[in-house]
């Protein structure tokens, strides 16, 4: 399944313009750039054909076998919310432990100190260094990057179904699938359809006018610059983007959504082949009851 709105090709031709851009065009922009974050962190996924290595891999060097970067969506920490949070989980080799950090963004973009961002620094920290060293000196930093992407793809991802603030449901409490006594929104346990969760889009950047000044200034003046240091033959130069105001701001709209899947489809056979199979099955019923017919003489003859 796949939405109609975004496509490669008009977002080029969209972008082609010196004029400010309005809000359709921004989150094209968001969309587009949020793909090549995407190609910077996970390669084969990414835009185009980037043979640069993901830049989590010199964070793993010989200690870790693993570092996963996972949005938990715990329904107190959700990004339509004031705050929400990832988890950075790991598997060190030399003590065989494995762990995860949580680290938790205000809606602003700017992190909770209370949580773990000095263990996930620390454990990040060949990372930080790669980002910072491809700045040339302008002040590049990870989880400024990190928070810009989540929160971009999640806001354009809903606006790719039409909508500008998600409706989530409460879970239905199954026995053994519970952590700590509580029930998550991530896939554990059933939605119960009845007890739905609809959140505004105070926090949707495309909609706040704060928030959207402070994300289009980091994409375009900080993350847009950086694109070429991991990948040569991508660029992306952004004209400014216009304010959001009340002609200006994201709206819920209809959306189209295809689907792809596989059927039978049932057809009468023609005359000749629907013939030639009714023989057919005759025939293999004759034969079957002839050869059960001898089997029946030959006991009696016994």
């Amino acid at each position: 399944m796949r939405s109609s709105r975004f496509n490669i090709f008009s977002l080029l031709s969209a972008l082609n313009t010196s004029e400010p851009l309005n809000i359709t065009q921004a989150i094209q922009a968001f969309y587009f750039a949020a793909t090549a974050v995407t190609g910077f962190i996970d390669p084969v996924i990414g835009v185009g054909q980037n043979s640069y290595p993901s830049i989590i891999l010199p964070s793993l060097g010989r200690n870790y076998s693993s570092i996963v970067i996972h949005y938990p969506g715990r329904s107190n920490e959700l990004i339509p919310q004031s705050s929400w949070s990832l988890d950075f989980s790991f598997y060190e080799i030399n003590n065989s432990t494995e762990g995860t950090y949580t680290v938790r963004f205000f809606a602003n973009g700017t992190l909770d100190n209370t949580s773990d961002v000095a263990s996930a620094t620390k454990l990040l920290q060949p990372t930080f260094q790669l980002i910072q060293a491809a700045g040339h000196g302008a002040r590049i930093d990870f989880w400024e990057v990190i928070n810009w992407y989540f929160v971009s793809l999640y806001w354009t991802f809903l606006y790719q179904f039409g909508d500008i603030s998600p409706t989530i449901y409460s879970q239905i409490n199954v026995p053994n699938l519970s952590v700590n006594g509580t029930i998550g929104i991530n896939g554990m346990g059933y939605p119960n359809f009845s007890d739905p969760i609809t959140f505004p889009p105070t926090n949707n950047i495309f909609w706040n006018e704060t928030l959207f000044e402070i994300y289009s200034h980091y994409l375009r003046t900080i993350l847009a610059p950086l694109f070429p240091t991991f990948n040569p033959d991508f660029s992306l130069d952004l004209p400014p983007f216009l304010p959001l105001n009340d002609s200006n701001r994201i709206q819920r709209s209809p959306t189209t959504i295809f689907t792809s899947y596989q059927c039978n489809q049932l057809q009468l056979k023609g005359r000749a082949s629907a013939t030639i199979s009714i023989l057919v099955a005759i025939g293999s019923l004759w034969m079957s009851g002839f050869a059960i017919l001898l089997l029946l003489l030959q006991l009696l003859e016994k």
